[in-house]
């Protein structure tokens, strides 16, 4: 399984060059985090700006190919905020991140928040 095996960990973000490795690099596992990435974005932004973005990235890009430079570009113009650096890690790095919130023996309404890279069965720095 892809999320047990750090070597098989691909980032959401990669090249192809051959019908092969789309289908080696792009199976269930891949889909499932984008899909999870994809509904934060939406919840982050609101539903209107992500679709507002969508729709704009489409009317600009309907003849050309897939781009994410160009999506994210999108997400920029529509919303104001830097969607693309955002997105970078998000995509480009392999594995998922698992967070941590300790609240604040000191202040309840504190929280404390870390990161580590997610692989099943370890937690690796």
């Amino acid at each position: 399984r892809y999320d047990s095996d750090p070597s098989k960990s691909e980032p959401i973000t990669s090249m192809c060059y051959n019908e092969k490795e789309i289908r080696d690099k792009f199976n269930r596992l891949q889909y499932s985090k984008a899909a999870c990435i994809l509904k934060m974005l939406s919840a982050y932004i609101g539903e209107k700006n992500f679709l507002d973005s969508l729709k704009h990235y489409l009317s600009k890009n309907q003849h050309s190919s897939a781009n994410p430079a160009k999506l994210w570009a999108s997400f920029n113009h529509i919303t104001k905020i830097d969607i693309s650096a955002i997105m970078k890690t998000w995509l480009d790095l392999a594995g998922y991140p698992i967070i941590f919130i300790e609240q604040s023996k000191d202040n309840p309404t504190e929280f404390l928040l870390t990161q580590k890279k997610f692989i099943k069965g370890a937690l690796l720095s």
